[in-house]
């Protein structure tokens, strides 16, 4: 393939905005890697936080390299967040999630919320079962079923043979 499809879970997804990145650099390198990328998928990324709130690599991707930033360039973006557990009534999710909005009472997949999980810009898959981690048996990448509710269709299409 000329060009990869980047899928990034977690924080892993913020790595992927950073490999794409371009001008500027970030942390004195040039990634650029929006030249050899056809698609970036993230899987429960904390792409966004209130004020104040997050991890710092959080604040710095977005000031480098705010929202859907190459969809210009043909990168198709594509932020897949969970939405098992509801913060109302779980009291650890709620502590979870008020790491990065002040208010936690809302739903997402037990680490990150639903509206951190969404990168502007983006194109956006909500499921309704998926949890964060990959110990759950609802994880984004539990079974061949829930990845193909998220997987896009045009890489399927071009997949080789042999």
């Amino acid at each position: 393939s000329k060009k990869a499809v980047l899928v990034g879970h977690g924080m892993g997804g913020l790595l992927c905005r950073i490999y794409i990145g371009g001008d500027p650099p970030y942390g004195g390198r040039r990634y650029s890697g929006y030249r050899r990328v056809s698609h970036l998928i993230t899987l429960g990324t904390p792409h966004l936080a209130d004020e104040g709130r997050g991890h710092v690599l959080i604040q710095q991707t977005n000031a480098l390299f705010p929202g859907a930033l190459h969809a210009g360039s043909g990168i198709r973006y594509l932020s897949v967040a969970g939405a098992a557990a509801d913060g109302a009534r779980s009291s650890s999710a709620r502590r979870r999630y008020e790491r990065l909005l002040k208010d936690g009472r809302v739903r997402g997949d037990g680490t990150v919320p639903v509206e951190s999980a969404v990168l502007p810009g983006s194109e956006r898959v909500v499921l309704d079962s998926a949890s964060h981690g990959p110990r759950s048996r609802s994880w984004y990448g539990a079974d061949r079923t829930t990845v193909e509710r998220w997987w896009p269709q045009e890489p399927r299409q071009r997949r080789s043979c042999g």
